[in-house]
């Protein structure tokens, strides 16, 4: 009897790897610290009565991910922005905003504002699979911007941060860069096989990833997603249905990225808040990537 159970317990050992399976995820260590750029364009186009607005978004930065703690769960990160510039511009109305962390302007209050992002820790736990199970940090972080804003104007204060939550906040954070983080199985799969997972927030999404390849130093996977896009601010309402393709390469030791390229398209229609419920025709491009550009283990 002893001899058969562990004949049995071999077989279940050996059995993903005769069948060609494999078990993907992180695979991290406490004081690794990975320095990632991110490069994202979002060209959103509405169609007036008047004529068509095209607004261009363009986004920079440079984000540091350090593992602080791993546990039974997963891993603590500690994630922090270290550099960051956008560029926001219409073509009826030119630039709206230019803000880069690196030519700081001490008379500009948004130079300033994003200024306070930088080298902010916050910290996420991460499951293997990549999902974000928590974020801590981002609510303080909100404060921390209005505080360097200086508004006295109740008001005023109130909206900026209604609109910084949206962007800022522990639970906005975590819907932000899950999409950069979760996309492994959790059961071991083979080269060609899908599997099947959902990012959550105001954009959600549902997503169909296949490991394409796999080998000792990269893993490739591609993801095929539907999107939609409800969102609600003082100006705009925006209602719109879309999908994305995602290409990954990851490092197999590590299994973190080291490239990811997403591009989208949504349609659909906006409104605006002041004036009815006119639905005005909308689409959305997008691109994004992050380029893994270190990768050191410090103490």
């Amino acid at each position: 009897m002893y001899k058969s159970c562990i004949f049995l317990w071999l077989l279940a050992l050996i059995t993903p790897v005769l069948n060609g399976q494999e078990s993907l995820g992180y695979r991290l260590d406490t004081g690794d610290v990975f320095t990632v750029q991110q490069q994202a364009e979002q060209k959103v186009v509405r169609d007036f009565e008047w004529g068509l607005q095209e607004i261009t978004n363009r986004l920079n930065g440079i984000l540091q991910f350090r593992v602080v703690e791993k546990n039974r769960e997963g891993y603590l990160l500690e994630f922090s922005f270290k550099e960051l510039s956008l560029h926001i511009k219409s073509n009826t109305d030119g630039d709206l905003l230019v803000v880069n962390t690196s030519r700081p302007d001490n008379e500009d209050i948004q130079s300033k504002i994003y200024r306070s992002l930088l080298n902010y820790p916050i910290r996420m736990k991460l499951h293997p699979s990549g999902a974000i199970l928590s974020v801590e940090g981002g609510n303080r972080l909100v404060q921390k911007l209005i505080k360097v804003a200086g508004i006295s104007d109740e008001s005023l204060r109130l909206e900026m941060e209604n609109g910084l939550m949206q962007d800022y906040s522990s639970e906005a954070l975590a819907a932000s860069y899950e999409p950069l983080t979760h996309f492994y199985p959790t059961t071991a799969v083979r080269v060609g096989e899908s599997w099947e997972n959902q990012f959550r927030g105001n954009q959600p999404t549902e997503n169909c990833w296949t490991l394409d390849s796999l080998g000792p130093v990269k893993i490739l996977i591609s993801g095929v997603s539907k999107t939609q896009t409800q969102t609600e601010n003082h100006l705009w309402g925006t209602h719109l249905e879309g999908t994305q393709t995602t290409s990954i390469v990851c490092d197999a030791a590590t299994g973190f990225i080291r490239e990811m390229l997403t591009k989208g398209y949504a349609t659909g229609f906006s409104t605006q808040t002041q004036s009815g419920n006119s639905k005005i025709p909308t689409t959305i491009e997008s691109k994004i990537s992050y380029t893994l550009i270190d990768h050191k283990h410090v103490q």
